[in-house]
């Protein structure tokens, strides 16, 4: 409704639009085709050299091969998404902010700061790490200093500043008014107050919706969204609670309609079974009970799973939001899954392997009943 305004920057972040404009012909999609498949070999390299490094080579091949089997990450890399450069930027974020927990220092802050800063140019998903990541200096570092804590803080702010500030110079010389990214106050709004129940992902249409086409001015109308979104939360404060509960359903089902749903002979679109994320789940919480007794777990590797959880009951949760977490989720479950067939090889193996035909089977069986 809004997204065919001019000021269409307003609500669409501006780094995958220039990404593309790099790439597309005047009368075709040019090498776009390509270019979105290389950032998914991207993602997949990075995650598989760094499993590699720290667990091992063989939990690098079973990196590899779960997510080259992966159908959501595949999918993204398969079509004109913004998610295909954002992972690998986003993911990279995470894996310095990893090494900055192991050993704090300067040099990986920055890396990750950056990264993380730039991700935002692709999807304004992650630009509340701005204050996440200083929270987390300043929750989970006890065994530094006063002052070190402080610094490092401010390395992050530092960074996130020169990184987002063009833009936001931009935004104000143009607009005059304060944008860091996009407006999201329509998106807000959806998120809590979506057309149905059962429709996370789609804007709302209802009478809040209908009294902000009313208004011309769009930062008006945002402030009416955001606004209208703080009221109706308040009013109904059990309705918000169970609204919540069902964002962290859909966040974390093992379901997908968005990147590689299927349409029935009807032509409406269902749901297909996610069963690599299916397969990785018990592994991956056998790898977060192993470390459960470390507190720099839970300030490291746990850091992207807090966002994601924290930001669900915030603004969304729906599986295409649990993307870029995945491949770092694949990293952990294969480095547990492989320690695990550590002993006893062979029968391990064949319990692992009956699994994922299991999850694998189920995904169709599933396909065959939602058509």
């Amino acid at each position: 409704m809004y997204r065919t305004e001019v000021n269409a920057t307003l609500h669409f972040p501006p780094g995958y639009p220039w990404l593309l404009s790099l790439v597309v012909g005047c009368d075709d999609l040019g090498w776009a085709p390509v270019v979105q498949r290389l950032y998914g070999g991207l993602t997949i390299l990075i995650a598989c050299a760094w499993a590699t490094v720290r667990f091992g080579v063989g939990a690098g091949w079973l990196v590899f091969g779960l997510l080259l089997s992966n159908p959501a990450l595949v999918s993204s890399a398969s079509m004109l998404s913004s998610e295909a450069p954002h992972l690998p930027l986003y993911m990279g974020g995470f894996l310095a902010w990893f090494w900055f927990a192991r050993a704090p220092g300067a040099g990986p802050l920055i890396l990750c700061s950056l990264l993380l800063g730039l991700s935002t140019y692709v999807r304004s998903y992650g630009l509340l790490l701005v204050g996440f990541l200083p929270l987390l200096i300043l929750t989970g570092l006890r065994h530094c200093s006063w002052r070190q804590v402080m610094g490092y803080a401010s390395i992050v702010l530092t960074v996130w500043v020169l990184v987002l500030g063009p833009w936001v110079v931009r935004n104000y010389q143009l607009w005059g008014h304060f944008v860091p990214i996009t407006m999201a106050g329509h998106s807000l709004y959806s998120s809590w107050f979506p057309p149905g129940p059962k429709q996370f992902g789609m804007m709302a249409n209802d009478e809040v919706t209908k009294e902000a086409e009313k208004i011309q001015n769009a930062f008006e109308r945002d402030a009416f969204f955001r606004q209208a979104t703080l009221t109706k939360i308040l009013a109904d404060p059990a309705g918000a609670l169970l609204t919540t509960a069902r964002k962290y359903v859909f966040y974390l089902m093992p379901f997908d309609w968005e990147f590689f749903g299927r349409h029935n002979a009807a032509g409406r679109l269902r749901p297909s079974a996610h069963f690599i994320y299916l397969f990785l789940m018990p592994f991956f919480l056998r790898f977060i009970w192993q470390h459960k007794g470390d507190q720099g777990f839970w300030v490291g590797p746990m850091a992207p799973f807090f966002f994601g959880l924290a930001m669900t009951g915030i603004a969304y949760g729906i599986p295409r939001f649990r993307l870029c977490v995945e491949p770092l989720m694949t990293i952990f479950a294969a480095a547990s899954l492989f320690q695990w067939m550590q002993d006893n090889t062979w029968r391990r193996a064949v319990v692992a392997g009956s699994y994922l035909l299991i999850c694998l089977v189920g995904a169709y069986e599933f396909g065959r009943l939602v058509q």
